[in-house]
């Protein structure tokens, strides 16, 4: 297996999201940000992409393709497989953070054919917030991760992993559940 890791930029708002942002989010980072989303989309799929598989010695090819990110990296990467379905067969969600306009991104998801043998890999902490000011944060991001499984249970895909822990919106939560994600995308189908 090979972990290709791309770091993100200053710029990480405004290209994680296809749309802008929603009243939330400006209140939140007193600006509109998003709406490069696709922009990134393309760089990872039609540059990132082929420059691995060109030198690397990678298995390509759908069934051996997979996408993953926390928090905003999970909300381009959810989109991102949505686009290119036909090329991503695993997707990796840590802390969903769909909130950033969650409305317009259910409504692509609902409106993509997707395939039902996509697997998906969502956790989520109990304890998660973006804006300690909203005492009630925590439930914007698990609503997003429950709203988003069950969109994807809607469409017809069942192999997903649904996991809530206790944990915080932070690096140390995500490490802990990679474990878990590459366990789980080694199981036997």
């Amino acid at each position: 297996m090979i972990v290709v890791g791309i770091d993100n930029s200053p710029e990480r708002l405004f290209e994680y999201s296809p749309w802008k942002s929603s009243p939330l989010v400006a209140k939140i980072t007193y600006t509109e940000t998003g709406g490069q989303g696709d922009l990134y989309a393309d760089f990872v799929v039609h540059t990132v992409k082929p420059l691995i598989e060109s030198n690397y010695r990678v298995k390509t090819g759908y069934q051996n393709t997979m996408i993953a990110g926390s928090s905003m990296g999970a909300y381009i990467s959810a989109y991102i497989a949505s686009r290119f379905p036909h090329l991503f067969s695993v997707v990796g969600i840590f802390s969903l953070a769909s909130w950033f306009n969650e409305a317009p991104f259910l409504n692509y998801i609902e409106s993509q054919v997707l395939p039902t043998d996509q697997r998906y890999f969502i956790s989520i902490g109990r304890n998660e917030t973006s804006y300690e000011p909203e005492k009630n944060f925590n439930n914007i991001y698990l609503n997003n991760s429950r709203n988003f499984k069950a969109l994807l249970l809607k469409k017809g895909i069942s192999d997903i992993k649904y996991i809530e822990t206790d944990d915080v919106h932070n690096e140390l939560a995500w490490n802990k559940m990679f474990h878990e994600f590459i366990l789980w995308i080694n199981k036997k189908v």
